[in-house]
């Protein structure tokens, strides 16, 4: 397996990456208080039923877009890697400089299910970290689900801090859904 630089041509490719994800537990927001008074408190909880994400997190025409932008800026403006085996693309990773913050926002760290545990997503985030430090980043900032536990334990792992929960990203009611957006920061400074 080798790890590249992305291409054009790997950009209608996207679509061999198996991003299917199964959970046997989510995060459970709890929200207290009112006004400026409010709080919020995450529980584990483990589910009858496991949850599968199944093709959803596939990208779409609007993520694709996004990433030729991304390639078309250049490397001082965007990090894109691929991992490869066997001419298959099994990974992807996004990371995008953002000024108005000093930081830079991880769009996509995918792994295909197959490849996942072996160590291809801590490469890629040692990649991301050291493409951040490079630039003078302080921070790399992503997003991520409640439904997505495994996600949320990497991120854990690999340093992110939890630094933001918005029951309202996905749609006017996500607490009520099962799938609210959580925020996670890796102080780079």
């Amino acid at each position: 397996m080798r790890i590249r630089t992305l291409v054009p041509a790997d950009l209608e490719r996207l679509s061999e990456i198996n991003s299917t994800f199964i959970s046997e537990s989510i995060l459970v927001v709890e929200r207290t208080g009112e006004g400026l008074e409010v709080g919020w408190r995450l529980a584990e909880c483990p589910l009858a039923e496991p949850f599968a994400k199944g093709r959803a997190y596939d990208l779409s025409e609007e993520d694709l877009a996004r990433s030729r932008r991304l390639y078309e800026a250049g490397p001082q403006e965007a990090l894109q890697l691929i991992a490869e085996d066997r001419a298959r693309l099994v990974g992807l990773l996004e990371v995008e400089r953002w000024y108005w913050n000093n930081s830079g926002w991880l769009w996509n760290v995918i792994i295909d299910r197959d490849y996942r545990r072996q160590g291809l997503g801590r490469q890629f985030v040692h990649r991301a970290i050291a493409w951040g430090r490079q630039l003078g980043l302080r921070a790399l900032i992503l997003e991520t689900q409640t439904n997505n536990i495994n996600a949320c334990r990497f991120y854990q792992t690999m340093g992110f801090r939890l630094c933001g929960i918005n029951d309202h990203y996905y749609t006017n009611d996500d607490l009520n859904k099962g799938e609210v957006a959580i925020f996670w920061a890796l102080e780079l400074m």
